[in-house]
């Protein structure tokens, strides 16, 4: 049995600003997160967000240990040709914002997810800031026409 534990990534300017790994049950850590994360927001700068996002990954199989295959069980893990596929769930806590047009630029942010791998763990924190950056990219060009 793996300990239930969560990666707590801070993102500043679409960079990761610090990341760290706690201990406890991902609903949990969001929620105290959130309202420590609360004393720092600005009302005046922004909305406070709180979204989730349940990202698909894969690894390819054979999984390398047993104790993937524990952290993943929980979170609809099936095969899909020569990889195993899981949807996790992933926090966005979005306490510092711009909205510009239609959309809005997140300044700070902080992703909370379950732990899964070191690997898997930055694979999801790339594609949350590129999803993040090209939101604002796309809100840029709408704005430009």
């Amino acid at each position: 049995m793996v300990d239930e534990s969560c990666v707590v990534a801070k993102i500043r300017d679409y960079a990761v600003a610090s990341n760290e790994v706690v201990n406890g049950r991902v609903f949990e850590v969001v929620k105290r997160i959130a309202v420590n994360l609360l004393n720092e927001w600005n009302p005046e700068k922004g909305d406070f967000m709180i979204l989730k996002d349940d990202r698909v990954i894969q690894i390819k199989l054979p999984l390398p240990s047993p104790e993937l295959y524990d952290r993943l069980k929980n979170y609809n893990i099936r095969r899909s040709g020569d990889s195993a596929e899981a949807t996790v769930p992933v926090y966005e806590i979005i306490y510092s914002s711009d909205w510009v047009g239609e959309g809005f630029k997140a300044e700070e942010a902080v992703l909370v997810f379950p732990f899964i791998s070191n690997e898997i763990n930055a694979q999801i924190i790339n594609d949350v800031i590129n999803t993040l950056k090209t939101g604002e990219e796309e809100m840029g060009e709408e704005f430009e026409e």
